[in-house]
């Protein structure tokens, strides 16, 4: 990072320092996850009007005496997704997207990428009454989003081996993302998606984050995270409690 710079971040987290600091982690299209410390935003509100909020999306000012210390000076809101915080559900996924971001390593061209996705993700979370994309389908495509940015996933379904589409189920290897037919891959430290799931995670893929309306059953969706979640957290090696909270809701 250059020693001052202004860009537009997506707040993740914020947690106290100290008695008057936060110390934030932000994502942004140049500079992917970094963490940076707000000096006495807990107190001044002419550097922080709106103050720091975790899933908020702000006109950012850095300033960085080394790579390693990297100081938020400014923050204005452009958007705060209120609307993807208004139940518990919703907050999950929202949580889920930031999550991942916080916990992946993109670089160059990927930080772009996802720092797109995760806005649009976002802003159909955002949305009000039936144009609201359901928490479980933004959920869902937020992670294999990341997987595919990161070339975990393929573009489209179909056997890393035989290049053919399968009938009789699919092979997900947990370790490196291969997807195959059973008959090509290993069963062994695999998730098995039937075709149903199949179809589901092949639309996910093609449509990316930009889904119409409610966008897939969500119940679906739900189901197909539940069996994704040993991949996702193998992907980003630790834990999503984000994902384990929505899963853990009731339908």
């Amino acid at each position: 990072m250059p020693r001052t710079a202004q860009t537009t971040a997506l707040i993740l987290s914020v947690t106290p320092y100290r008695d008057n600091d936060m110390m934030v982690r932000v994502f942004t299209a140049e500079g992917g996850s970094f963490s940076a410390i707000a000096y006495r935003s807990r107190a001044s509100r002419s550097r922080f009007p709106s103050g720091l909020d975790a899933i908020t999306l702000v006109d950012a000012a850095f300033s960085a005496t080394t790579p390693a210390r990297i100081t938020l000076t400014s923050a204005t809101v452009k958007e705060l997704f209120w609307n993807a915080k208004t139940d518990f559900s919703r907050t999950c996924a929202a949580s889920l997207v930031c999550e991942l971001l916080m916990k992946t390593h993109a670089h160059g061209a990927e930080t772009a990428r996802l720092f797109v996705h995760a806005l649009v993700l976002l802003g159909q979370l955002d949305r009000e009454g039936d144009r609201a994309v359901s928490p479980e389908a933004a959920a869902l495509a937020a992670g294999v989003v990341v997987a595919r940015d990161l070339a975990f996933l393929p573009g489209k379904v179909q056997c890393g081996r035989c290049s053919q589409m399968n009938e009789g189920g699919w092979l997900l290897q947990v370790d490196t993302g291969e997807l195959t037919c059973t008959q090509h891959g290993r069963a062994s430290g695999a998730v098995r998606l039937s075709t149903a799931e199949a179809s589901l995670l092949d639309r996910v893929l093609c449509e990316g984050d930009k889904f119409p309306e409610s966008g897939p059953d969500p119940a679906a969706c739900k189901a197909l995270l539940d069996r994704l979640q040993p991949f996702l957290e193998r992907l980003v090696d630790g834990p999503l409690r984000s994902l384990g909270a929505l899963l853990s809701s009731a339908p």
